[in-house]
């Protein structure tokens, strides 16, 4: 804990012009051709083309921090994949002039180590902007089918932290994120990072580890195009970031991949998810870390990224994915990791864990009339004809239309796809479905807890009663009728916060396995058996 910044950096390359490089080739490899700079973030990569009918090589120069035996186990690592999986193409290492794998070239009189590798034929998945869900289902089965072939690989221990490996992400984002242009951004990358290391964290330990490729990503995996015009993943590249770390971390990295493509959301990582499992099991323990991962992994992009761009302005490379990593961190912190966990349950068969629901002894609101008037926000409303759906204080109308009629409270209803959320003329999807459930009233009303639990005050507006494996979410404006500081938590028996003011109450149940429909009686009766 509490490694520099230094520590996590890689200097940038020197650079080496192509024909420098095309020189350095016939020298240490006897190869001559066609040389063009591939790109790399910390690496020079060059293309190697030697003849119209042949697929060439890649002709890899290493930043010194790389040490020869991390390239060793690189190469030993392909050869194992080789071996299993013998369809796959890789980029398998070929031997220099003094029959070595890995040669020496001196740049500016400084030596660096360099390898001639197959070049992988095929397109990067990264280029499709749509991946259609067999093709992600493809690539999440090539990261199961690799991660069960590395098993009980074992290479050295490298010297230095490994900047990718998601077991040392939160130190990478603590140290990085301040180096950030946007310090907003940045905040919001810190606050994501800290919350998904706090869920990793509870089960870290019974994560099982293994050698991983630790990149098996859109930007690594290169396909052949089928005849439907998908590109469908048959092969992999770039072994830089092998390294031993858990396991599901080879599945979270994939999915993190997808996440910036055309159309993609949270939900476009299943596929991927079932064919894992389908080849490489997942565990509880692994279901349950594997969306924080996804956000981890998110956040160390951003950082690294950015800092890359920052030090090295000339990387095309770098500043080129700038944009999709970002997209790649919001789309993993969209959605709670509690949400993806049922998700991937579901998606693999597994019923989510659950226990006995609480027992409810007080009514949530013993004040709420009867009559209370539930609001219709769906797409059959009456009060949202003519367009009016549109107007953004849309339901707010419709609440105080229902207020002024002569009510004293107003309801909506939970599950209900709201018009009013709609989103027009866009690719992005409107969050229309609700959670929970509002209550909005023209004077305080009592809220008493309906079962015994634990409460926890969060901010001014925020409290959970939390009860078994079931939670009860409060965003009123409230009054906790025992003393309270900060976000410790509380045993009660009966609680009744008292809003300070009349602007309503919205609120949440997480209880896996039973009724999510909250409606006036089981506000008032509790909970029922889902049927």
């Amino acid at each position: 804990m509490g490694i520099s910044s230094a520590e996590w950096l890689v200097a940038p390359m020197v650079t080496i012009e192509e024909e420098r490089a095309a020189a350095l080739l016939t020298e240490r490899f006897g190869i001559e051709g066609t040389l063009e700079d591939l790109g790399s973030n910390h690496d020079r990569n060059f293309r190697v083309r030697t003849g119209p009918d042949e697929h060439g090589y890649v002709f890899k120069v290493f930043n010194p921090v790389i040490d020869r035996a991390v390239l060793r186990a690189q190469s030993e690592a392909t050869e194992r994949l080789a071996r299993a999986l013998p369809e796959l193409r890789l980029p398998r290492a070929r031997v220099g002039v003094d029959g070595e794998h890995i040669q020496t070239v001196s740049v500016d009189g400084r030596e660096y180590d360099c390898q001639l590798l197959d070049y992988v034929p095929g397109e990067p998945i990264m280029d499709s902007r749509y991946l259609a869900p067999r093709v992600v289902a493809r690539l999440g089965e090539l990261a199961g089918r690799i991660t069960a072939a590395l098993e009980g690989l074992d290479i050295p221990t490298p010297d230095r932290p490994m900047l990718w490996d998601l077991r040392n992400a939160l130190e990478v984002v603590e140290a990085l994120a301040p180096h950030m242009v946007d310090q907003r951004r940045a905040e919001r990358v810190l606050r994501a990072a800290r919350a998904a290391q706090q869920l990793v964290e509870r089960r870290a330990a019974r994560l099982p580890v293994q050698v991983i490729h630790g990149d098996v990503a859109d930007n690594n995996v290169v396909c052949r195009t089928d005849p439907d015009g998908r590109p469908m993943p048959v092969g992999l590249i770039d072994f830089g970031d092998l390294t031993h770390s858990w396991a599901v971390a080879e599945l979270a990295v994939a999915c993190t991949s997808v996440l910036h493509h055309h159309g993609a959301t949270p939900a476009s990582v299943l596929p991927a998810v079932r064919a894992f499992h389908a080849v490489r099991p997942l565990g509880g323990d692994e279901l349950d870390v594997l969306w924080p991962l996804v956000v981890l992994r998110g956040c160390v992009l951003v950082v690294c990224g950015q800092h890359a761009a920052l030090q090295d302005p000339g990387n095309g490379y770098a500043a080129a994915a700038l944009d999709r990593e970002w997209a790649m961190f919001e789309a993993g912190a969209s959605v709670p990791a509690e949400v993806m966990a049922a998700h991937f349950r579901q998606v693999i068969g597994e019923p989510a864990p659950h226990g006995d629901p609480p027992t409810s002894s007080h009514d949530l609101l013993p004040e709420l009339l009867s009559e209370a008037t539930v609001l219709d926000l769906s797409v059959t409303s009456d009060a949202l004809h003519g367009g009016g759906w549109l107007d953004p204080d849309a339901e707010s109308a419709v609440v105080a239309r229902a207020l002024a009629s002569g009510g004293t409270a107003v309801l909506t209803r939970h599950g209900e796809c709201r018009l009013t959320r709609t989103r027009v003329d866009t690719t992005e999807q409107g969050a229309t479905l609700a959670l929970g459930v509002e209550v909005h009233l023209t004077s305080p009303l009592a809220v008493h807890a309906p079962w015994v639990g634990t409460v926890t005050r969060h901010a001014e507006h925020g409290v959970t009663l939390t009860a078994g494996g079931c939670t009860w979410c409060s965003t009123a404006s409230t009054r906790l009728s025992r003393s309270s500081t900060g976000a410790r938590p509380y045993p009660v028996s009966s609680w009744a916060p008292s809003p300070h003011r009349a602007a309503g109450i919205g609120w949440m149940c997480n209880c896996p396995g039973w009724a999510r429909e909250l409606h006036h009686a089981s506000l008032r009766q509790g909970w029922t058996r889902a049927g």
